[in-house]
């Protein structure tokens, strides 16, 4: 494209509290003009194949805002499957913000 920064794709150690810590996620953001092409897929295929070949991982999660159908829709493609009893608030975003409710996905080995 520019040659700048299209965003990530990776693994992480999420640093807020939660039920479902500790844990492994796969996220991603990118700039929007790299919404749609698969980057994100491609590079969470990757990272999923490293957390469970070569870290062994036996499960990993991946969360996002409820209304961030795109993230969500994802997640489902990358073979999450949708934890609904483990939807939270997330802590580091401001009570009634339209992003604080958040959506838990887990994928197994």
């Amino acid at each position: 494209m520019d040659g700048d920064f299209a965003g990530f794709t990776g693994l992480a150690i999420p640093g807020f509290e939660a039920p479902f810590m500790p844990c492994v996620e796969v996220g991603w953001r990118l700039r929007r003009e790299y919404w749609g092409q698969g980057v994100a897929y491609r590079g969470a295929l990757q990272a999923l194949e490293y957390g469970f070949t070569i870290l062994k991982l036996s499960e990993i999660l991946s969360f996002t805002a409820a209304v961030n159908l795109p993230s969500r829709r994802l997640m489902e493609r990358l073979g999450f499957v949708h934890d609904a009893a483990s939807d939270f608030e997330h802590p580091s975003i401001p009570v009634g913000h339209k992003l604080r409710h958040h959506v838990l996905y887990r994928k197994q080995a």
